[in-house]
């Protein structure tokens, strides 16, 4: 017979450890006669057993038991491999939550595997078992609310006598504990960091510096940043505009002890700023917010737009990073460049240029046009086997692709809910509440997926004739909507590189050298 187990301990301070149920369920399948193959080990460490989508293991059963399922329905042309039982230490090691405790049992059931619980007592007769186990289920769901609330009611407790309750200490502070918890403190090692906290909320104050400049003066000095330890990113050991920013919106530097946007308790520890100025700072964020917003001078990402079809092989020669369209200027004469995402974001990380968009569009379109177009360079692709503009995959279509799976993916688990009625698992009741956000959200799905636009075909061009094929690159340049021009592209350029006073074009045949002249001094800052 062959065995399959899961463990799951969301907290072994409270659960008994995955060691322990495995030990346990070891001798049980041992005395059973049951092998467990490696493979059917299903470990769910330190998750709740509240939220099912979160747990790997857990899905990962469920995947083998729907396969057993359907191969025995005969569903399945390929017979699976068949599990016979499968042991847990608890219904509640399944699930915290009475619906997805049961709907498991239910998949389960229908693969015809037996499920033994270490700690609750066999119910013998099957159709009994499925008496008890709602109930089982439902005892397990309501203890996990409990315990859930108990906690919340002691962090609530410990917070509003100032001590800290969860996670990393903000910058500039360290934990340090005291009787009865741990509080906030500023220790002779964060010292400096906390200076640098104060000189941040002060300079913001004067008004001279946003952000911004904040950022690109603190990485010019060499000050430690929050994410000294961050190694994952490009520059590990930089500040970015997004650490001004929570430093600046982050209302512990109050010398309060705040939780999900609550003051559970004032003046726990040293302040870094005082509330009078913390208020300044929020009121002088929204005033310059308004003013980006209302249109004054500004320089912003642009995200969908017919401008940039060159962002996806643009590539920064001085830090090698990608390249983003940004716009500046003021109302009515906002003008759009090419330029380097980490400088952008900080000046100090990268001296790359800027270029304007239509400056750089169009010197790459007098290349295509006279350099890879050329008829010695058509011929050279179609000789290495260059395919045809309408073979690209097409966004939309993968769009369709992926609307028509969750679609039929939301029909599934509206039918597992009816054959759950039918089973006498919910009630009808039960099945409409439940069914209801499926339908609503199917339908919008559905919508969707009517209203995507129908693609105009590329005409192909004939692979044996140079002049069809330019042609078709160009036309699909100069008409089509951005995708399309991006397709077309494609067929030709692998990567540009932003260089000082022109750009290097690395394409299917050979690379080039575009010339231009150095960019607009009045671009972006």
């Amino acid at each position: 017979m062959i065995g399959a187990a899961y463990l799951r301990c969301s907290d072994p301070r409270q659960d008994k450890s995955i060691q322990q149920q495995k030990e346990e369920i070891e001798r049980r399948a041992a005395a059973d006669g049951v092998v467990i193959p490696a493979s059917n080990w299903f470990v769910d460490e330190g998750i709740s057993g509240r939220n099912a989508k979160k747990r790997a293991a857990y899905q990962s059963l469920l995947r083998a038991a729907e396969g057993q399922r359907d191969s025995r329905l005969g569903r399945r042309a390929v017979r699976v491999q068949g599990i016979d039982r499968l042991y847990v230490w608890a219904f509640s090691r399944v699930a915290r939550n009475m619906f997805d405790c049961l709907k498991a049992l239910a998949t389960l059931d229908e693969a015809d595997i037996d499920v033994i619980s270490l700690s609750e007592p066999d119910a013998g007769d099957k159709s009994f078992r499925k008496l008890i186990r709602p109930i089982l289920a439902w005892l397990a769901e309501r203890y996990s609310e409990e315990l859930s609330h108990n906690v919340k009611r002691g962090m609530q407790s410990q917070g509003a006598k100032g001590f800290w309750l969860n996670g990393h200490p903000p910058y500039g502070y360290a934990l340090q504990k005291v009787d009865g918890g741990t509080r906030l403190a500023v220790t002779d090692d964060t010292r400096a960091d906390f200076e640098t906290v104060q000189r941040i909320f002060r300079e913001y104050l004067v008004g001279k510096d946003g952000q911004k400049r904040l950022t690109e003066k603190l990485t010019r000095e060499g000050v430690r940043p929050p994410s000294r330890e961050v190694a994952r990113e490009r520059f590990a050991g930089t500040w970015r505009p997004k650490h001004v920013q929570q430093i600046l919106t982050n209302v512990t530097y109050c010398g309060h002890l705040v939780q999900k946007g609550s003051t559970l308790a004032h003046n726990c520890h040293e302040a870094a700023v005082s509330e009078e100025d913390f208020a300044r700072v929020a009121a002088l964020r929204r005033l310059k917010d308004r003013n980006k917003h209302e249109g004054g001078n500004g320089n912003h990402a642009i995200h969908m737009s017919e401008r940039g079809v060159l962002t996806p092989w643009l590539r920064c020669g001085s830090c090698g990073g990608t390249i983003a369209v940004t716009g500046g200027g003021h109302t009515g004469s906002v003008r759009h460049y090419y330029t380097c995402s980490t400088r952008t974001e900080n000046k100090a990380l990268c001296t790359g240029l800027s270029v304007r968009v239509e400056k750089l569009d169009a010197a790459v379109l007098d290349f295509i046009h006279e350099e890879a177009l050329s008829p010695e360079s058509v011929r050279e692709m179609i000789d290495q086997g260059v395919v045809a503009l309408a073979d690209q995959p097409d966004e939309v279509q993968a769009e369709r692709a992926r609307l028509a799976a969750d679609i039929a993916e939301l029909d599934a688990r509206i039918r597992k809910i009816g054959l759950q009625v039918a089973d006498d698992i919910l009630t009808g009741d039960d099945a409409k509440a439940i069914n209801a956000p499926l339908i609503t959200r199917r339908e919008a799905l559905k919508l969707r997926l009517a209203n995507l636009p129908e693609r105009k075909a590329v005409p192909t061009p004939d692979r044996m004739d140079p002049a069809k094929f330019r042609a078709a690159v160009l036309e699909a340049w100069s008409t089509r909507p951005l995708v399309e021009r991006r397709e077309a592209l494609d067929r030709l350029v692998e990567k540009i590189t932003l260089s000082d006073g022109g750009a290097h074009v690395d394409y299917r045949v050979k690379d080039e050298q575009i010339a231009f002249h150095q960019p607009d001094p009045s671009g972006p800052p």
